[in-house]
């Protein structure tokens, strides 16, 4: 009688190892279809120009000579 003591990981290795790359891919692609979707290009709102600050002039401290 041949020894039915096989560990069932060991048996069904190969078929484990797909089960798990298929539920990896399923839960990456199924997290592109959580996040959230861009603006689309004709929004009835037009977009909005934002004029940028005037800089700041800062002077920097100067050089230690070395």
């Amino acid at each position: 009688m041949p020894e039915e003591n096989i560990h069932p990981i060991k048996r069904h290795g190969r078929a484990i190892a797909v089960g798990l790359a298929a539920a990896i891919l399923l839960m990456g692609v199924s997290a592109f279809a959580l996040a959230p979707r861009g603006q689309s290009a004709n929004s009835a709102e037009p977009a909005r120009m934002i004029a940028a600050a005037n800089p700041v002039a800062r002077s920097t401290p100067p050089r230690r000579a070395t």
